[in-house]
């Protein structure tokens, strides 16, 4: 005889819950207002980096060497050239000492035309000086190639250059600048 007692039961229905069934298909066929799209994250994540690396520059900007300016002028007539004393000062602004490595000028003419020299050697100006005192007025100490500027020091200095103008045409000149270029940075400082 068989024992009915051992047999499996029928299986009772599973219990439902109703109001508790979310359609999945409900949530992908229809896009949320409030997702946004890859591309708008996308926008949103390059204006982050893009505020983020203006602040950074700002911040970290590389800052000038030495501030300054040219402080006289001194022009005397050289055989139909003129030679030029330059009297400057400048600020070394970093907290390391600069060292001067060269020493330029460029001077515009009232035509236009640009004419540019290289400061005659220290040595040599106390010798300018004395055959054209006209240049000596306010002597001060030459600007010296590889002289160390303390940080955050004041220095002082003249650079003679010569020009193939009149003393004429330089006086109704547009503009002169002098350069003074350090090793520790790639950019001259330009002073007027």
């Amino acid at each position: 005889m068989l024992d009915n007692s051992d047999s499996d039961p029928v299986p009772s229905p599973a219990p439902t819950r109703e109001g508790s069934h979310i359609s999945m298909r409900m949530d992908f066929d229809q896009p949320d207002a409030a997702a946004m799209s890859p591309i708008k994250i996308t926008l949103i994540v390059l204006g982050a980096l893009a505020v983020i690396a203006v602040l950074v520059a700002v911040i970290f900007r590389p800052k000038p060497p030495a501030d300054g300016n040219i402080t006289k002028v001194l022009a005397v007539d050289q055989d139909g050239n003129v030679l030029v004393a330059v009297q400057a000062k400048f600020y070394n602004q970093l907290d390391s000492p600069v060292s001067i490595q060269g020493i330029g000028s460029e001077l515009e003419a009232a035509d236009g035309k640009k004419y540019t020299d290289t400061a005659a050697p220290a040595s040599d100006v106390g010798r300018y000086l004395q055959g054209y005192p006209a240049l000596s007025e306010g002597q001060i100490e030459p600007l010296k190639r590889d002289t160390k500027i303390a940080p955050h020091s004041v220095r002082e200095g003249i650079a003679i250059f010569a020009y193939p103008v009149k003393k004429a045409d330089f006086d109704a000149r547009k503009s002169l600048s002098m350069s003074i270029r350090f090793y520790e940075r790639p950019a001259a400082l330009i002073l007027r």
